[in-house]
């Protein structure tokens, strides 16, 4: 392995002998055949997937940017020795969602950025400060949110604050004046008793429409051949002529 490496790379071998006969050189030149790492460069495998998964880090939701998100972020980032990039903290906030995301990074640019140009240009910003300033503006957006839920759970108050506009409104109930439902009078329900072929059925009583059981009514079924009250047609004795009574009834309209 040794030898097709000084076969392939004459030039990396020149150079590894213009260093000097120092032992650590060449054992970091053996690390690196065989490992294909080197810690001393930076160019390891692992800090390569650290980038690689770095860049595919993606936030949909804003119940993880805590405990996940910026978590992991802030892992890979300092595994590939990036946490003070430029770049690295620029795409922490470009990986924002939605319109919060765009309103973090644009505070961001105007109290942080535009501030350290005006003072000096050659200090730079660790990812620690930009996640400070995300934590900072998320504490504004919640205390803001549960303010609001404050004030729209516990409104009594504004009833003995006046504004400007309602010293010439007079105070108007809210509902307008409902009879309560005991105050309702409702309709009686009534019930007719249907005929029956049976001696119980010729029960006067039961011959009438009823609104109430306890009252007696003047209104009484008669019989349909001799409009007598005491037994209907079905058990008239006279039902034999009930042909007759409809011809009556036909010709006299």
């Amino acid at each position: 392995m040794w030898q097709e490496w000084k076969e392939r790379n004459p030039m990396e071998l020149a150079e590894l002998i213009f260093l000097g006969s120092n032992p650590f050189n060449f054992g970091s030149t053996i690390n690196q055949i065989i490992t294909r790492e080197d810690p001393n460069l930076g160019n390891t495998e692992q800090q390569k997937n650290a980038l690689i998964k770095l860049e595919q880090l993606n936030l949909k939701n804003w119940y993880y940017i805590k405990h996940f998100f910026l978590a992991e972020f802030v892992y890979y980032a300092s595994f590939c020795g990036n946490t003070w990039n430029n770049e690295i903290g620029n795409k922490l906030f470009n990986k924002l969602p939605g319109a919060l995301g765009l309103e973090i990074n644009k505070r961001y640019r105007e109290e942080v950025i535009n501030k350290r140009m005006e003072t000096d240009k050659d200090i730079g910003i660790s990812l620690g400060q930009r996640i400070m300033f995300i934590i900072k503006i998320l504490v504004e957006k919640c205390t803001n949110i549960q303010i609001s839920r404050q004030l729209k759970n516990e409104t009594s108050f504004c009833s003995q604050i006046y504004t400007p506009q309602h010293y010439d409104k007079e105070e108007r109930p809210r509902y307008k004046n409902r009879r309560s439902i005991k105050q309702i009078s409702r309709r009686k329900n009534y019930y007719t008793k249907r005929s029956q072929a049976r001696k119980s059925y010729l029960n006067k009583d039961r011959h009438v429409k009823k609104y109430d059981l306890d009252r007696t009514y003047r209104k009484k079924l008669y019989c349909y051949t001799c409009n007598n009250p005491d037994h209907l047609s079905s058990v008239c004795p006279r039902r034999i002529n009930m042909t007759n009574r409809k011809v009556m009834l036909v010709n006299n309209t």
